[in-house]
């Protein structure tokens, strides 16, 4: 995405991954179409929040300044809102680089 823009925009690229990019010619066509569209509404509650008793539910925590939050915990609140209460969240990885580990048969 970066290559189309610095293409539209006349620029040099930033770095080699940008000039070895695929620039993303096929997302566009020579005219505009310019016909409207039908906007379909939400099929889901936009206002609906978790109940009081939800996992997490009495955790307080500080979102008035950014990280000041316990980054753990609030992914592990995610998650149980998500996956459910009794299913506990993976161990985190933080990494630079992933390398993929054979699964051994147990």
């Amino acid at each position: 995405m970066l290559r189309t823009i610095e293409l539209i925009l006349g620029l040099k690229p930033m770095s080699q991954f940008d000039a070895a990019a695929v620039p993303m010619f096929n997302s566009f066509q020579a005219a505009p179409d310019l016909t409207p569209y039908s906007a379909l509404p939400a099929n889901v509650d936009l206002e609906e929040k978790n109940g009081a008793h939800a996992w997490g539910g009495e955790i307080k925590m500080n979102f008035a300044k950014e990280d000041a939050a316990d980054d753990l915990l609030l992914n592990e609140v995610i998650w149980r809102s998500i996956r459910g209460a009794g299913n506990a969240m993976p161990a985190p990885v933080r990494a630079g680089f992933v390398f993929p580990h054979p699964k051994v048969d147990d």
